[in-house]
């Protein structure tokens, strides 16, 4: 005779643990993202500016995605004799609206947890989460 079986436990000491480095890895994800875009939208004409484009660390949970040319802001912003043609704040733009979705699905993943503790310590026990 099957019988049904709650299993209740406290997930939240390891989720403690876990979001901070989880978070640490959306941050450089959506770091990553920014690059991409930037790369996507720039004008080329020798490829420098593009290339230039890098996301890099500054510390723990902060990232800066930026050009790194003598002439990169005369094409973001443009001059008097030449029309701005904007990549970083089109990319950037784009990014912050993603980047609130990004963090739920890192909270929810590290929330649910898809029954690790069981898989290690009772390989027998089959856990379903239930929406």
């Amino acid at each position: 005779m099957a019988r049904n079986v709650r299993v209740l436990f406290n997930r939240i000491p390891r989720i403690m643990r876990q979001l901070p480095g989880r978070i640490d890895n959306t941050v450089r994800d959506a770091a990553g993202k920014c690059e991409t875009y930037a790369k996507d939208v720039v004008p080329v004409d020798t490829g420098a500016l593009k290339n230039s484009i890098k996301a890099e660390p500054v510390r723990k949970r902060l990232w800066q995605v930026a050009p790194h040319t003598e002439y990169d802001i005369y094409v973001e912003f443009g001059t008097r004799k030449m029309r701005a043609q904007p990549y970083m704040r089109p990319a950037a733009e784009k990014t912050r609206k993603e980047y609130p979705n990004l963090l739920v699905q890192t909270i929810v993943k590290v929330a649910k947890g898809q029954g690790e503790w069981f898989a290690e310590h009772a390989p027998g026990v089959t856990v379903e989460e239930l929406d």
